[in-house]
């Protein structure tokens, strides 16, 4: 029974967790992957993970995003049209907006919020109708040169409005931003 025992918990706890790479790249940005990076890279950090058995279900939709696609259409909102640089202002506050999707099924937001308090967003996305669907995994606070940055698990969407060429108007925690491709 003991053996049984000792061999169940081993095959759930091995199931229930992960490791998860983090580096930054040459222009600073740090990313997060399952996988280590593909090409040589300074400085990176192994964090063991407890798995969400949701987190499998995104993993198979990322691994889906990550076949190539076709151009996309000016016109039509699409995965592959949203993917590349966004750069913006909110239309009320004037925070200066940057967002990165790509084709991954990965996505970054750094928030600025004055000239010494910015925010950073990364996770996985999808789009779903005209709502991006945002699984937020990691969220870092600079204030004052002081980061304060850790693991969070929240589900967010940043409604699309309007959208055109290279434009595109989103709702984001309540606020609008109008983002230009870059």
């Amino acid at each position: 029974m003991r053996l049984f025992l000792s061999i169940f918990i081993m095959f759930f706890t091995t199931q229930l967790s992960a490791e998860i790479y983090s580096w930054k790249d040459e222009n600073g940005v740090t990313h997060f992957s399952e996988t280590k990076p593909n090409k040589p890279v300074n400085n990176i950090k192994t964090l063991s993970v407890k798995k969400d058995p949701e987190s499998e279900v995104v993993s198979e939709k990322a691994a889906e995003r990550a076949q190539p696609k076709s151009e996309f259409a000016d016109d039509k909102l699409s995965e592959a049209f949203l993917a590349g640089l966004w750069v913006g202002y909110s239309k009320s506050t004037k925070k200066k907006q940057q967002w990165t999707f790509k084709d991954d099924g990965f996505f970054s937001i750094k928030q600025i919020l004055n000239e010494k308090t910015d925010l950073m967003y990364t996770g996985q996305w999808e789009l779903d109708y005209e709502d991006i669907m945002l699984s937020i995994a990691f969220k870092a606070e600079t204030n004052n040169g002081e980061k304060n940055s850790g693991f969070v698990s929240i589900q967010n969407s940043a409604e699309v409005y309007e959208f055109e060429k290279n434009r595109i108007l989103v709702n984001f925690n309540e606020e609008e931003f109008w983002l230009e491709r870059n």
